[in-house]
This record gives C-alpha cells, sequence and structure tokens, in this order.
C-alpha cells in the first residue's frame, strides 16, 4: 500500500469517526433536553395539590406515566382508554 493511499484511508477513517462521534453526540443532547423536558413536567404536575388533581381526574401516581406519553418515552394509551370509557357511558 502506498503512501499516499495510507493517508488517504486514515484521513477518511478520522471523518468517519468526526461524524459517528457528532452524531452520538447529537443523540445525546437529545436524550438529555427529553429528561430535563419530563423532569420539568413532571415537576410542574407534583407542585398542583390532590383536589386539583382530582378535578383533572389524575391521580400522583399517574405523573410518571403522564409524563412519558407526553415526551414520547410510551405509547399514548390514556387517551384511549379515556375515550372509549366515554364512549361506553354514552352507549349505555
Amino acid at each position: 500500500m502506498s503512501c499516499a493511499s495510507l493517508i488517504h484511508t486514515s484521513t477518511s477513517l478520522t471523518a468517519h469517526s468526526r461524524q459517528t462521534f457528532a452524531a452520538l453526540f447529537g443523540r445525546g443532547l437529545d436524550a438529555l433536553a427529553a429528561w430535563r423536558l419530563a423532569r420539568r413536567q413532571a415537576r410542574e404536575l407534583e407542585q398542583l395539590d390532590d383536589r386539583t388533581m382530582a378535578d383533572l381526574g389524575l391521580r400522583r401516581c399517574d405523573i410518571r406515566s403522564i409524563v412519558a406519553e407526553h415526551t414520547g418515552q410510551a405509547e399514548h394509551t390514556r387517551l384511549r382508554v379515556v375515550l372509549l370509557a366515554q364512549r361506553a357511558r354514552t352507549s349505555a
């Protein structure tokens, strides 16, 4: 292998390594931003008093799953359950 092709190979590996590092770093930043958003939303819900939570139809034990659904970390099942319950009440 010639010296020029070795330099070209190492340069392209370095460029590839930089791209990989940038992609991983970007995903890490996205994950950090999502975590911070989830924590902020959870704190806001935790600050609500029990009566307000009850008025919204929520319980304190629901906070983590609500935040997970809202931030995309869990499937949106809560709305489906509510809609099915409403449909069952109106048809009965």
